[in-house]
């Protein structure tokens, strides 16, 4: 990677900003104020590196968000029973895809490359340390200025990155706004919702255990008829009992030797 600016190199422009004024007192104060502004400049560049980062991470989060709610509302578009009309479902399930296909490129882009972020290097303390103060600050804000050149850049490619996620996520709000007034539409202009048909490439309806299931209502039919039966069984054998006793009753009085009217003859007439 180049710099973008200042691309004469730190030995070069360290000693353009050299002052050379001659008072050593003088000399300091002037290094001394470049190496402020050259720090102030580095500043600028990692805060917007900073904004940025943090405008992509919002961005993410609500990118997840509502890609969740988008795929678990998926249900609702290819549900032949909640959304009739083959013209309706294509519809929905069209901006529906394209909604979720705008959402992964806004979390892409928000997504952007790790980059090296570049900083004054710690070990040159050590050898700045040994040099007269001027130069030393001379050094330091050449170094500081160097390491701004880099980072301005990586800084322009992440604001560039997070154009591209706004963009995108833009397009996804208007799919959004499309597809609701898709299913506004088809709350007031769609069919009116009628019972499944079955087919016999879905699997059927499981029903509970209640008073519509059919295997419940033949199970207490013939719980019914089985009564009646048991109750018509128990009544034809009371009858029957009954009958036989009378029978019974009726053979033994006319079996019983107490019996004192005069046996009747085949010549008898049986009327006095």
């Amino acid at each position: 990677d180049q710099p973008s600016e200042f691309t004469q190199g730190e030995t070069a422009l360290a000693a353009e900003l050299l002052p050379r004024t001659g008072d050593a007192d003088a000399d300091a104060e002037r290094a001394l104020e470049l190496l402020t502004e050259a720090q102030a400049i580095y500043g600028r560049a990692e805060e917007r590196a900073e904004g940025a980062e943090r405008r992509a991470t919002t961005l993410q989060g609500a990118v997840a968000i509502a890609a969740s709610l988008v795929v678990a509302a998926a249900a609702l578009y290819v549900n032949q029973t909640r959304l009739e009309g083959d013209g309706w479902r294509i519809a929905a399930a069209a901006l529906a895809g394209a909604v979720t296909v705008a959402l992964v490129m806004t979390g892409l882009s928000a997504t952007s490359t790790i980059h090296r972020w570049h900083r004054p290097t710690a070990g040159d303390v050590v050898r700045r340390s040994q040099l007269p103060l001027p130069q030393a600050r001379v050094e330091l804000a050449a170094e500081t200025l160097i390491d701004y050149s880099f980072n301005t850049k990586i800084a322009a490619w992440k604001i560039a990155y997070l154009g591209a996620a706004a963009w995108w996520f833009r397009i996804a709000l208007a799919l959004l706004v499309a597809l609701a007034l898709v299913l506004t539409g088809y709350a007031f202009l769609g069919p009116s919702p009628s019972s499944p048909k079955p087919s016999r490439w879905t699997a059927p309806i499981e029903r509970p255990l209640d008073a519509t299931n059919p295997l419940l209502a033949r199970h207490g039919e013939y719980r019914q008829r089985w009564r009646s039966a048991c109750r018509r069984a128990i009544f034809s054998g009371v009858v029957y009992s009954r009958s036989m006793r009378v029978s019974v009753s009726r053979a033994t009085s006319f079996a019983s030797p107490s019996d004192t009217s005069p046996k009747r003859s085949g010549c008898t007439p049986a009327f006095p």
